[in-house]
């Protein structure tokens, strides 16, 4: 493997999660093109997270702007940028996503509240759509149906990750569900910024969780069995995404004081019986 693509799937191997497990059942050039696209995400996610300062948080993402746009046209010079110009020659992406990917952290790390569901809808398709649009792309899949169910897999994804993620934006002071729908369901934003639990907050977190059940129903709809092999790596993650919910759901969605997360091995299997599951089962 070529050192640059080498660091990236390194990077990804360092911190395993369901992206990474998803990729390793790929070979070739198409898994070294995803572990350079997911490595991109991950440290595009490492600014947002590590970054305290939102004044550091948005220089350094112009910087990551700016190797992004040398990688497409000019001299990169970080391995992951570097990388990305090697794999480009063979991979149909589009410049213009790889800008919503630098957009969508700009606005994980300044948006503090989500307005509408329209808000919402906006920002999980930069941080779910964008990704799993490229990620379908890597794999040949170019039939509009094919990006439509990618494109559905990855709002799902993307809600449930704010779904489980939402006890630690409260503690950064950040609450990304719709102020309509904390209305709806009476929860307070102080209530969830201070961490406090109550039958309502289940109820808001259920109806979320619905939200993500319906992406992935929609895109059930959408496939067709030739479709498969370019999806494989959104069904594996949706899977484990799947048995979170589940978790979520036994816990009765109690999750300001905690971050659910699934063993190693359970992650591998589950990765492994979404990779041979077929969308609509």
């Amino acid at each position: 493997m070529i050192p640059d693509i080498e660091h990236c799937r390194e990077r990804l191997a360092r911190r395993p999660n369901a992206r990474y497990y998803s990729l390793l059942l790929l070979r070739g050039p198409r898994q070294e093109a995803l572990f350079v696209l997911y490595a991109l995400i991950d440290a595009l996610e490492d600014v947002v997270r590590s970054c305290r300062e939102p004044e550091v948080t948005l220089t350094t993402l112009s910087w990551w702007a700016n190797e992004v746009e040398a990688a497409f046209d000019g001299e990169p010079t970080h391995p992951i940028t570097r990388a990305l110009r090697l794999v480009l020659a063979d991979i149909p992406w589009e410049r213009a996503f790889f800008d919503e990917l630098v957009l969508a952290a700009r606005l994980r790390a300044t948006t503090m509240r989500c307005a509408s569901s329209a808000d919402l809808q906006q920002l999980t398709y930069r941080l779910g759509a964008v990704p799993a649009l490229l990620t379908v792309r890597a794999l040949g899949g170019m039939e509009r149906e094919a990006q439509q169910a990618a494109q559905e897999l990855g709002m799902g994804l993307a809600l449930a990750e704010l779904l489980l993620g939402v006890g630690a934006d409260a503690r950064a002071g950040r609450i990304l569900v719709p102020v309509e729908q904390l209305q709806r369901h009476d929860v307070p934003a102080a209530q969830v910024l201070e961490g406090r639990w109550s039958e309502a907050f289940a109820a808001l977190m259920r109806a979320q969780a619905e939200r993500v059940r319906h992406h992935f129903r929609a895109a059930d709809e959408t496939v067709s069995p030739a479709m498969c092999e370019a999806l494989r790596p959104l069904m594996a993650r949706r899977t484990v995404t799947e048995a979170l919910l589940a978790e979520a759901e036994t816990l009765d969605y109690r999750l300001l004081d905690r971050r659910l997360e699934l063993p190693p091995l359970r992650q591998l299997w589950l990765t492994w019986r979404g990779w041979r599951r077929k969308p609509g089962r």
